[in-house]
């Protein structure tokens, strides 16, 4: 125990004095350098501790609508877009046969739209000599309606039969009371809604 309080040897005791300083000193630095290292891990990295806070809510902004077209479906053809024709079976017609018309409905624009091609919307008339005959409205005032989608350049057709006979606006007489059509020269037109054909001419036997 004396010689740790009075150090023996061949060099000065104050030398040997100075090393132990400076061990004790060193040593107790790493003391305070190891308290200061867990007093920090004690309290917590203050970064740590927000990075565990909740995330904040997002916000809830309603995405904009997406922008469409201002239609639903296809539009309605427009008159300028339709191309209206007629086409008797036969240009000449034995006694006994009825006239079959065909009145066809075209799409010459160059989108789809709809189109009404029913018996309400179409009108097929004969004439005789600038002389009203037969049309198809006279003993069908009523009618139904049949929309129908058509393409580009789409065509829809409908087929009528004459029955050789002579009918009146409104329908004076029922059709099996209505008068022959004498044979001769007629023309027959189509319309659909405001668009007409033109006149086509066939012959009665």
């Amino acid at each position: 125990m004396s010689s740790v309080i009075n150090p023996v040897g061949p060099e000065d005791p104050k030398i040997y004095w100075r090393r132990r300083a400076l061990v004790i000193g060193a040593f107790l630095l790493l003391l305070l350098f190891i308290w200061l290292i867990s007093r920090g891990g004690s309290e917590g990295d203050p970064s740590a501790t927000e990075s565990s806070a909740p995330p904040p809510a997002a916000s809830e902004t309603a995405a904009p609508a997406p922008t469409g077209s201002t239609t639903d479906g296809e539009g309605t053809c427009a008159d300028s877009d339709i191309e209206v024709a007629v086409e008797p079976d036969a240009t000449a017609y034995p006694s006994g046969t009825e006239p079959q018309i065909t009145l066809t409905i075209q799409n010459s624009g160059s989108e789809s739209c709809t189109r009404n091609i029913g018996s309400d919307a179409n009108s097929i008339q004969v004439s005789s000599g600038g002389v009203r005959v037969w049309s198809s409205d006279d003993c069908d005032t009523a009618g139904t309606a049949d929309v129908q989608t058509l393409d580009p350049q789409a065509v829809a057709s409908v087929t009528v039969p004459w029955p050789r006979t002579i009918s009146a606006e409104g329908c004076p007489v029922q059709p099996s009371d209505q008068a022959a059509a004498q044979p001769g020269s007629y023309d027959v037109i189509g319309k659909n809604l405001d668009v007409k054909s033109d006149k086509v001419a066939f012959t009665l036997e």
